[in-house]
């Protein structure tokens, strides 16, 4: 009885040392255009698509793989008489292995949305990659896993090869390779409504009348928020798991839960965002809970991370570090003199690495900021939060505002220093939880309310938190992340010696506000643009 297997890919690794040893396991490999061409090269002996169903290709190269011989090849229940009858009298023959690539669609799309206009793709040359074959041969395998191969990913080669040579445990990984097909068509097909789901093509922030993700599971932790909870951690599907490439690496220390990863993305949020607004200059970020409690910057990588864990020692315990600078030995001292549950940062010294592993349970996780910031697709650049059975979808809070092109509009111009402060707290003000105040002063994050019912009990417990940690609130900088509803706010924040205020106005009551800042002869900036983070 002859063997066949139908090889059509674009992406070619490992096909030449995969259809050798088909070849030497008695296969006829089938194949079509460039895969054809490949594997004749490489001294693989082929036979054509057409050649088999004996019909040419048609529509310039549209309909090639749809025809009767190929998919009943496919889908015929081998334990099945109707169907081995059937089989029978058309003279048809088994396929039992299915290698397909889908065209890159989901490539194009991103290379569509982030191309000059003079580059971009016609709408009539994207519809060109929307593959149709490809799909098709792969869902009818994929269905039929309990006789065929269905294999989409090169990755998976020496897998089939080995359950080829042990026949008895192909079924676990026929049905493996069927759910992987699966979320590569359903992956594949939501990419092209997203992109068809759009009114103007032309604008890649609007929300398309069809969205989602499908997601693949990086590993599973042990528990979610709290204990009783389940949690896994996934990433957008690509086919296999490629975390390495978004830049993160742990290095050491117990397995990542829920809360960490959740808090060290939120640091590294903000890392990121200082070091676009503040030139990349050495700081620091602690974090707890999701919302920073220490933010400072220097000249020195140790003392911005002393000034950082000051501003609130006591909730900087337990708590996330995030720095921008290689860690040395000195830093992992102060680091390992107190408690912290991840520290990461983009590399780590051989003695830092040494001092740290003292504390075996520590998380030592390191990232590389280029591949972390270029790893984002067109899906990923959305934030998606439930509702019931319901689901938001907003574009994430990407700005980073530069608060020297913004005019001063109460006061005189700002110090170097006022300035510097200014923009400290506002790019730090963007990661914490509304409503948000916070302070900064000398370069370092002195003081922050977050997630308070009003602004005015924020405002209050900025300032009490400089205080109680020994901070003088005088010649200091405020930041709102949205507009002050009332005056009562300005009062406060003028009795503490706040000699700067940056928010977004946009208030009915914004000429009250205004009013009382240049009574106070209180410096404003108003950018315009609020940063809730609920």
């Amino acid at each position: 009885m002859n063997k066949y297997a139908l090889i059509s890919v674009t992406d070619k690794t490992g096909l030449d040392i995969f259809g050798k040893k088909l070849i030497d396991l008695g296969y006829t490999i089938l194949s079509t255009g460039g895969t054809a061409k490949y594997l004749t090269d490489c001294g693989i002996e082929n036979l054509s698509v057409s050649e088999f169903t004996g019909q040419d290709e048609i529509l310039d190269g549209r309909v090639k793989t749809l025809h009767p011989k190929i998919h009943a090849g496919i889908l015929a229940r081998r334990d099945n008489s109707s169907d081995r009858s059937q089989m029978d009298k058309a003279s048809f023959e088994y396929i039992d292995i299915v290698v397909v690539n889908l065209y890159q669609f989901k490539k194009k799309r991103e290379e569509f949305f982030s191309a000059d206009d003079k580059d971009k793709l016609s709408l009539a040359e994207m519809i060109e990659f929307i593959d149709i074959g490809g799909p098709t041969l792969l869902r009818a395998s994929a269905k039929n896993f309990s006789y065929v191969y269905s294999i989409v990913d090169p990755e998976d080669y020496e897998l089939v090869i080995d359950s080829l040579n042990n026949p008895e445990q192909g079924i676990k990984l026929r049905k493996k390779l069927a759910a992987k097909v699966f979320a590569t068509t359903s992956s594949y097909d939501l990419s092209i409504a997203n992109f068809l789901g759009r009114e103007d093509l032309s604008d890649p922030s609007e929300l398309s009348e069809y969205s989602g993700v499908m997601l693949q599971k990086i590993e599973d932790l042990r528990y979610g928020e709290n204990p009783h909870q389940k949690a896994a951690w996934y990433q957008e599907f690509s086919g296999s798991k490629k975390l390495l490439e978004q830049g993160l690496v742990q290095i050491q220390g117990k397995e990542l839960s829920y809360n960490n990863i959740n808090d060290l993305t939120a640091a590294l949020q903000l890392t990121l965002d200082c070091n676009k607004a503040l030139k990349s200059v050495p700081h620091a970020v602690v974090l707890k809970h999701a919302n920073p409690c220490g933010v400072a910057i220097s000249n020195n990588l140790q003392t911005a991370l002393t000034n950082a864990i000051n501003c609130d020692p006591v909730s900087a315990f337990g708590g996330i570090v995030s720095l921008n600078r290689e860690v040395g030995e000195e830093v992992a001292k102060l680091l390992t003199s107190s408690f912290y549950e991840v520290i990461i940062a983009p590399s780590f010294s051989a003695a830092a690495l040494e001092v740290f592993s003292v504390k075996k349970n520590l998380r030592i996780v390191s990232c590389d900021f280029d591949k972390f910031n270029h790893s984002k697709s067109v899906s990923s650049s959305f934030m998606l939060k439930t509702v019931g059975d319901s689901y938001l979808l907003q574009s994430k809070d990407e700005v980073i505002d530069d608060i020297s092109s913004f005019e001063t509009s109460v006061g005189g111009e700002l110090t170097d220093q006022e300035m510097l402060d200014a923009q400290l707290a506002w790019v730090t003000v963007k990661h914490v939880k509304s409503n948000a105040i916070v302070i900064a002063k000398d370069s370092c994050v002195i003081g922050i309310g977050a997630g308070q019912m009003n602004r005015l009990d924020s405002t209050k417990l900025a300032i009490s938190r400089a205080s109680r940690h020994g901070f003088t609130t005088d010649g200091a900088v405020a930041a709102s992340d949205a507009f002050f509803p009332f005056a009562d706010n300005i009062i406060e924040l003028s009795n503490s010696g706040i000699s700067v205020i940056v928010q977004p106005g946009g208030s009915i009551r914004d000429n009250e506000v205004i009013e009382e800042v240049s009574k106070s002869g209180i410096k404003m900036i108003l950018t315009n643009r609020r940063h809730f983070n609920h």
